[in-house]
């Protein structure tokens, strides 16, 4: 059960979802992507951190997409992170 809970954060901080590799994406580190652009992983914390906003807000937090300079959303906002489509 726990696994099932926790699965987002683990494969997002280690890797990526299945869904992630077969829509071509990753969660990156913002900060180390904006200012080095280097391709980093978020650590689990703002992974945890971003998968709390994403159920608490739910669709919510897709509000800020289109307004953000990076296409981010709350739930990236808050865990520090964005995503890239790396095919």
């Amino acid at each position: 059960m726990l696994f099932i809970i926790l699965y987002e954060p683990i494969f997002t901080s280690i890797n990526r979802t299945i869904g992630q590799k077969i829509m071509g994406l990753r969660v990156r580190n913002f900060s180390t992507f904006k200012n080095f652009n280097e391709k980093k992983n978020i650590n689990i914390l703002y992974s945890l951190i971003r998968y709390i906003a994403k159920l608490f807000l739910g669709w919510l937090s897709l509000i800020t997409i289109h307004s953000n300079k990076f296409g981010r959303a709350i739930h990236d906002i808050t865990g520090n992170s964005v995503m890239t489509n790396e095919k």
